[in-house]
């Protein structure tokens, strides 16, 4: 798991800044960038990446949810 690999690797007291798309969504690109990618994005429920970090020994000191804003829209 990339997390517990993250914990391995940071040194005690380090401080790690991730940032994710959260939701519950799955949506294909073939436009992004500039380029003509076949790729699948997947978004996350930000408490399924809490319970992922916290498995992997990592501490969340703060979080931070916005909304998107009208270029973001998911759909």
């Amino acid at each position: 798991m990339a997390f517990a690999e993250f914990h391995r690797v940071l040194a005690p007291g380090a401080h790690l800044l991730l940032a994710l798309k959260v939701g519950e969504e799955r949506r294909h690109l073939d436009q992004a960038y500039g380029h003509e990618p076949s790729l699948y994005v997947y978004w996350i429920p930000s408490d399924h990446v809490s319970d992922m970090l916290s498995k992997s020994g990592l501490v969340m000191d703060a979080q931070l949810i916005r909304e998107p804003d009208e270029t973001e829209n998911p759909r």
